[in-house]
């Protein structure tokens, strides 16, 4: 599978130097959602609810990156689903959660991932019926583009191994990327 002919939207400012700004350099014509680009999912309004499915709509790669409050992203993956199941678009949702889902005693932060990581597991399981993949990679810490610290993982990795997931044959519902430290 080519990747520049993947159709990808994700979450996150591309003007910074994260997850989304290394989806920019792999996808230089992803979409972005975040504020700076007029979604704040904060507020999840009937006119948020439809610009986003448009957008939707337009792309079979969304990578749901971005923790924005407890429970956003889950929302934004069920909506993601719900939307191209209903076009009937075979595509590959990728969530990224964090290495804290394992604790024994979760925070907000944590608890919301976990969350995530269940739905995530449970739309991989119908992926067969549906032909909609999904993926919930567990990040354990991220540093900037260029940094060159080994405390977190570079985005430009992280972003390289979304794209063998979604160029691979097999479903891959859970994986975990660390750093080298």
């Amino acid at each position: 599978m080519d990747h520049l002919s993947l159709r990808v939207f994700c979450t996150g400012n591309s003007d910074r130097n994260g997850v989304a700004a290394a989806v920019k350099l792999l996808w230089p014509n992803a979409s972005f959602v975040s504020r700076s680009t007029g979604f704040d999912f904060l507020s999840w309004t009937s006119d948020l609810q439809s610009r986003f499915t448009e957008l939707a709509v337009k792309h079979d790669v969304f990578i749901n990156n971005s923790f924005i409050s407890p429970g956003v992203q889950t929302l934004l993956l069920q909506q993601t689903h719900r939307t191209w199941m209903e076009h009937d678009i075979k595509g590959y949702i990728i969530n990224i959660g964090t290495t804290l889902e394992w604790s024994l005693q979760p925070s907000a932060y944590a608890k919301s991932k976990l969350n995530l990581r269940q739905h995530s597991l449970e739309l991989s399981d119908q992926a067969g019926i549906t032909g909609i993949r999904t993926s919930h990679i567990l990040v354990g810490g991220l540093n900037d583009i260029g940094s060159t610290s080994k405390d977190g993982v570079c985005p430009i990795d992280l972003v390289q191994t979304i794209a063998w997931i979604i160029g691979s044959n097999s479903r891959l519902p859970l994986l975990q990327i660390d750093s080298n430290k």
